[in-house]
């Protein structure tokens, strides 16, 4: 195996900050961090994946905030949507990676009443 530094997190702002975005991340950092803080990424590992990072949500604006909730801990996903959706922000779903590790009406239940899902393959309805 070949350590490859990051997380989906990185990726995301990057790219909404080339578009004008001035985009906030949230997300638990493993011991390693000060090794790759600057680095491109390009790989996932879940090893921080199993700590909440237990964000609040008192500080967004509704209707000038969206948020991106992609490969983390589980339940910081499911509790952000939650949150997100109960004070009206915005919530674009993208399990990238963890998405093996759901169960079916956990997904659902996540995916409910988002904004966006992200998806690497086919075209998928929830219902």
């Amino acid at each position: 195996m070949v350590e490859k530094f990051g997380g989906t997190a990185g990726n995301i702002a990057y790219s909404l900050s080339l578009l004008g975005e001035n985009p906030v991340i949230i997300a638990t950092i493993g011991k390693d961090y000060d090794r790759y803080a600057d680095n491109q990424i390009t790989g996932f590992n879940p090893g921080a994946m199993k700590y909440k990072s237990e964000y609040d949500f008192k500080n967004p604006e509704p209707k000038d905030s969206a948020v991106i909730i992609g490969p983390g801990n589980l339940q910081d996903m499911k509790e952000y949507a939650k949150k997100a959706k109960s004070k009206g922000i915005k919530c674009i779903c993208d399990p990238g990676q963890s998405l093996t590790q759901w169960d079916g009406n956990s997904l659902r239940e996540w995916v409910d009443g988002s904004y966006m899902l992200i998806t690497n393959g086919k075209k998928r309805y929830f219902h």
